[in-house]
């Protein structure tokens, strides 16, 4: 399983727009979801300078981010092959960049993405049921 980030404006903003949205205060996650097992899981990370002022804040953030998904994909390899895109959005207000940490970004993440796979596997089993039913 490969995880490389979202090029061109184009594919970002389709991701965006047609994605289904998770979310908790901390963060929001849009996933886009694919009928076929996919081998790339594409990923986008968006820090509204809004939430974190200075460049090197924004940019703790989406290290954080990058890592967390990261990690979350190696470990649940089997779930996350039917994901074709994730955006995440982080909204949290950190007070100083070195008071966030892998620990406090790194949970949100695995339960956003744990209810966005479950959300999936539902999804997927009306569809083959619907499928089923209409044969």
């Amino acid at each position: 399983m490969h995880v490389v980030p979202i090029k061109g404006i184009k594919s970002f903003s389709n991701a965006v727009r047609y994605g289904k949205r998770f979310s908790t205060d901390r963060c929001m996650i849009t996933v886009r979801y694919s009928d076929e097992p996919q081998e790339t899981v594409h990923y986008g990370i968006i820090v509204r300078k809004k939430i974190a002022r200075t460049a090197v804040m924004r940019n703790r953030i989406k290290r954080l981010l990058r890592e967390s998904i990261r990690f979350w994909i190696k470990e649940s390899q089997q779930e996350s092959l039917f994901l074709t895109s994730v955006i995440m959005t982080w909204n949290a207000i950190p007070k100083h960049p070195m008071l966030i940490h892998l620990d406090d970004v790194q949970p949100v993440i695995v339960q956003l993405m744990n209810d966005a796979i479950a959300y999936g596997v539902i999804r997927r089993e009306k569809r083959n049921n619907n499928r089923e039913q209409s044969t």
